[in-house]
């Protein structure tokens, strides 16, 4: 399960490097893929939300009361037991790429059951124009 960047970005980072031979597409492209992956953190561990921004569906009824035995918080779903799922997710680049995924098969197979249940996996629609504003202050020299 990966992320990866595509489409317009990608022209114009394209573009970008032809104006300026300097600039590393593929370092900026991790850095977005870095923000977007502790986005989707933040949303799913603080709030509980999927991609379009809805509370994720509850924890099932055995599996809420075992997280619950063992201390762990079971108001919302928020995909953390061991950490270790989170931990596995991370980003690589290339020169005009970026992926994030999941680094351990184990825990790519898990996201993938959770996200099935409710999307979670993705750029939700807030993220995206956050995504934007940043982009466009980027391109006009501004520091946010």
């Amino acid at each position: 399960m990966e992320i990866g960047i595509k489409g317009s970005l990608k022209s114009l980072i394209k573009k970008l490097d032809k104006v300026d031979k300097g600039f590393d597409s593929g370092e900026f492209l991790e850095d977005t893929a870095k923000l977007v992956n502790s986005s989707i953190q933040r949303r799913v561990q603080k709030d509980g939300k999927g991609i379009k921004g809805f509370k994720m569906k509850p924890y099932s009824g055995k599996y809420g009361e075992y997280k619950q035995s063992t201390g762990r918080q079971v108001s919302f779903r928020d995909l953390t037991f061991s950490g270790n799922m989170w931990q596995s997710l991370t980003t690589s680049k290339g020169r005009n790429t970026a992926k994030m995924f999941f680094n351990s098969k184990e825990e790519a197979v898990k996201a993938a059951g959770n996200n099935k249940r409710t999307p979670f996996f993705g750029i939700s629609p807030k993220e995206r124009a956050i995504l934007k504003r940043e982009l466009k202050n980027l391109l006009n020299g501004n520091q946010s």
